[in-house]
C-alpha cells in the first residue's frame, strides 16, 4: 500500500482525495501517512490546512506528544501572520 502512495506523490490532488476518505472512514493511519505525503511536495509543504489535518490524524492515532508539536507549530505560524484567533483555536487543541 505504501509503494502504491508513493507512486502517486507527483498526484497531490489524488493523494489528497484518498487522505480525506482514509478520515472520513476513520482510518486515521492512513490518512495521515498520504497527508506526509503531500506535505513532501514543496508547494503544499506550507498549507496550514494540511498540516492541521495531519495534526488530526496524528492527534487520533494518539500520537498526542508529535500532534501537540504539530499543534504548537500551527499556531505559531498563525500568531506570526497575525491571525490570533485562529492561532488562539489552536493553542485551545
Amino acid at each position: 500500500m505504501f509503494d502504491e502512495m508513493k507512486e502517486d506523490i507527483v498526484n497531490v490532488p489524488l493523494l489528497m482525495r484518498k487522505a480525506r476518505i482514509a478520515a472520513s472512514r476513520q482510518n486515521f493511519e492512513e490518512a495521515e501517512k498520504l497527508y506526509a505525503l503531500v506535505m513532501q511536495d514543496e508547494e503544499m509543504a506550507g498549507h496550514l490546512d494540511i498540516k492541521t489535518r495531519y495534526a488530526f490524524c496524528v492527534e487520533k492515532i494518539g500520537d498526542l506528544s508529535k500532534a501537540i508539536i504539530c499543534y504548537r507549530e500551527i499556531s505559531g505560524i498563525y500568531k506570526e501572520s497575525g491571525e490570533v484567533g485562529a492561532a488562539k483555536a489552536m493553542d485551545l487543541k
